[in-house]
């Protein structure tokens, strides 16, 4: 006899404290629904009910077991409502934040391929280089760099990239091309507020005492300043990717370039994804595998050929999904 049906013939009688009710409700006999008892009972070797002419009910032990009987009985049902939503066409309305440079040169170009695809997904976008807090602004998903090793908001990698110097042509021709980070402090260079430029050579971090002659609050303004020859710029190779393919923008200090970065996609601790954020995520993942192999040395790679669930929920807070920054 199945161990699942057993389970439930033993929730039905704790429920109705009558075999026969039970049956009722599963669709079987009550020898049937006695057989189950006596079977789980034999197994586990306790009593689950106690019998009386008058009437049944539950032993200690049986309170026990029945609590973990309905425990699993509605992971189950809950997982079958989850594959059953599954099967349905993500919709409602997603709102969703990310840095301003990565939105104009990778989300918005393929907006229209996502609107295409799931065309009952209502987008809420927010283009921003600011800190993000999840709750606070109603998000239900952002895209940040990292790593985010104190937060517990969940996070899934959707590429891996690098730190990059880069400069326009022009200001190279005039300004002459640094080859060591200890010669930055002689040049121009544009920086964004609140970050430090971090290099390293051999493994060992260099430091570089960069000498602001601008600072910004946009990766969008920071290249826009170094397209327009205004200095040297450090930033996500997301952000330069299409202009240091062009040309538009050249690299420097290539050999002290530190570890890998990461961009991922981050949302609030929950059990199951919606499907509208799984459309997103898979979404974002292919984008930046369609944007991997033209990136210059493998500045942009995607880590997987499918975007991977979220990891399991954590318990968070809101201070520390404001830990995650854009």
């Amino acid at each position: 006899m199945n161990k699942l049906l057993c389970m439930h013939a033993f929730a039905r009688v704790a429920e109705s404290s009558s075999v026969a009710t039970a049956g009722e409700k599963l669709g079987l006999s009550a020898s049937a629904v006695a057989k189950c008892i006596a079977r789980l009972e034999g197994e586990l070797g306790v009593q689950l009910v106690a019998r009386t002419t008058r009437a049944m009910r539950l032993t200690d032990l049986g309170e026990v077991y029945y609590r973990q009987c309905r425990a699993i009985l509605a992971e189950i049902e809950e997982g079958e409502a989850l594959l059953k939503r599954g099967h349905a066409e993500p919709d409602g309305t997603l709102a969703l934040r990310v840095p301003a440079a990565f939105g104009q040169s990778v989300l918005m170009p393929g907006l229209a391929r996502f609107q295409s695809r799931y065309p009952k997904v209502q987008l809420r976008i927010r283009l921003g280089d600011r800190p993000v807090d999840l709750l606070a602004e109603g998000l239900d998903m952002a895209v940040v760099t990292g790593p985010l090793p104190s937060s517990t908001c969940i996070a899934r990698t959707l590429a891996h990239g690098r730190m990059v110097a880069a400069a326009s042509p022009d200001y190279l021709a005039r300004h002459g091309v640094p080859t060591h980070p200890s010669e930055l402090p002689a040049h121009r260079c544009i920086t964004m507020e609140g970050s430090s430029w971090s290099f390293v050579q051999d493994g060992v971090p260099v430091h570089a005492a960069v000498r602001a002659q601008a600072s910004v609050d946009s990766e969008l303004a920071l290249r826009a300043a170094a397209l327009g020859g205004a200095g040297i710029i450090h930033t996500c190779s997301w952000t330069v990717g299409n202009e240091l393919r062009s040309g538009a923008l050249v690299a420097v200090l290539e050999e002290f370039t530190p570890s890998p970065i990461q961009l991922m996609a981050v949302c609030a601790p929950q059990r199951y994804m919606p499907g509208k954020m799984r459309a997103m995520l898979d979404f974002l993942h292919g984008l930046m595998q369609e944007d991997a192999p033209a990136a210059p040395e493998a500045a942009l790679r995607a880590p997987a050929a499918r975007a991977p669930e979220f990891a399991a929920a954590r318990p968070a807070t809101a201070a520390a999904c404001r830990r995650a920054h854009a």
